[in-house]
């Protein structure tokens, strides 16, 4: 666990090509209700969480082990790094939803996703939603002192690939509680909506041009 906790990729590759290591104790097998992949989630190390996602006996269930001790799973404590980071950050990955959209991909897509499971992805969007502190400078330039301000990723509509695919799949596993009142949160959802009726728009216009052609002299 304490691998895991520091990402530490090459001790962690020994430990899982180890003939005893049992891989689904690493990574659903609790640590005083920590997983491994929790871990590395919450600090955004994405090489240790690859290494984990990508082995043989590493399965979806893992993403959506919930420790109701503490209310966290590997996605939730990837969407709390995500909020919680800058994408300006030296330390943070390109961007600091790659751990949560890394999870995301891996979770399997149920046609009709279970009022638990609505929840959970729910928590999640609440979660990746929260504002983080950052300075910002006073309007009198004469004062050096810096002010504290609350913002969200989703106050800056700076292009965000991975941001905005988190919340197309997190729509697509049935979350809830967007706030709509963001305009990035609202375009994303839009955007969505529209590629998700592309198919019904293109059987409407086939089918209003093979009438179109009927009605023809």
């Amino acid at each position: 666990m304490r691998a895991a906790k520091g990402g530490h990729v090459d001790a962690m590759r020994l430990l899982l090509n180890h003939a005893s290591a049992d891989v689904a104790t690493m990574l659903i097998a609790s640590s005083g209700g920590w997983t491994a992949l929790m871990l590395d989630s919450r600090n955004g190390h994405v090489d240790a969480m690859r290494l984990m996602l990508d082995h043989p006996s590493a399965t979806p269930a893992a993403m959506l082990v919930f420790d109701s001790t503490h209310e966290v799973s590997a996605l939730i404590a990837a969407a709390e790094f995500a909020a919680k980071s800058s994408p300006h950050d030296g330390h943070a990955p390109t961007t600091p939803c790659a751990p949560l959209l890394l999870l995301l991909c891996s979770v399997t897509v149920a046609l009709q996703p279970s009022d638990a499971h609505q929840a959970h992805m729910t928590r999640v969007v609440e979660v990746l939603s929260q504002a983080r502190d950052v300075e910002g400078e006073e309007e009198d330039e004469d004062d050096e002192e810096q002010e504290q301000k609350q913002v969200t990723m989703f106050d800056d509509d700076q292009p965000d690939d991975a941001r905005d695919e988190c919340v197309r799949l997190l729509l697509v596993h049935g979350a809830r509680g967007f706030n709509n009142s963001s305009p990035v949160m609202w375009r994303i959802i839009r955007e969505y909506a529209l590629m998700a009726r592309v198919p019904q728009l293109i059987n409407d216009a086939v089918v209003g041009l093979a009438i179109s052609k009927q009605q023809q002299p």
